[in-house]
């Protein structure tokens, strides 16, 4: 799974921050191809907005400017495989007011935070962007009071203490849908239902795997 999130179009998220950062030569000095990767993906803002129930004007400035990115690279003439590529300053502005902004929908909103923390800790193990399959050990880790002989990724101190404090906030906990290619929240119950499914269906691949093994061998 690529890179995801609101790490995009060249912005950089400091270590040990929860937020952002966006400079202005930096919003204005973009990789084209990411910016098209992620702009043409409407799953982008869909994640965003299951993530932050209730935050319309968030919701509509993403939306704006994703499409507005969109448009600006496309009237210029530039393909996914470009390199860079300059954005206006009206719209590098854009992305820097929803950097600004970022912060606080993170205070507002426990499961973007949550989210981000996630994407933290497998970052920090596997520089990857979402510990896929995980999630229902961490939940199970965090539940149990997130014991340090125990933890399923290794997470810093600061990380493990916020994870405790938000799970009895969410009531439920986060997972990569793939029919829908992005991260979405389950109440508890549904979350333990959607891990049941997901092995259901991972031993149902694997016995049909092992039936056309069997089937190719000579006889």
């Amino acid at each position: 799974m690529g890179k995801r999130g609101f790490f995009i179009y060249g912005f950089a998220k400091p270590k040990g921050d929860r937020g952002f950062a966006v400079s202005d030569a930096a919003a204005a000095r973009l990789p084209v191809k990411r910016a098209l990767d992620i702009a043409e993906n409407w799953f982008q803002v869909s994640e965003f907005v299951g993530l932050t129930p209730g935050e319309d004007d968030a919701h509509g400035m993403l939306d704006r400017l994703n499409a507005a990115t969109v448009a600006e690279l496309s009237a210029l003439g530039l393909g996914r495989f470009d390199v860079a590529a300059t954005l206006s300053q009206e719209l590098a502005s854009g992305w820097n007011r929803f950097a600004e902004l970022y912060p606080l929908l993170v205070k507002r909103n426990p499961r973007l935070e949550l989210r981000d923390l996630m994407e933290d800790i497998s970052e920090r193990r596997e520089s990857a962007s979402w510990p896929e399959e995980w999630e229902w050990a961490i939940e199970r880790w965090v539940a149990d009071g997130a014991p340090a002989h125990a933890e399923p990724y290794p997470v810093d101190a600061d990380i493990r203490a916020r994870l405790l404090e938000l799970h009895p906030k969410l009531a439920g906990w986060l997972y990569y849908d793939h029919a829908k290619h992005m991260v979405v929240f389950a109440e508890t119950d549904e979350f333990l239902q959607v891990k049941i499914r997901f092995d259901t269906e991972r031993e149902r691949r694997i016995s049909e795997q092992r039936v056309r093994i069997e089937e190719a061998r000579p006889g």
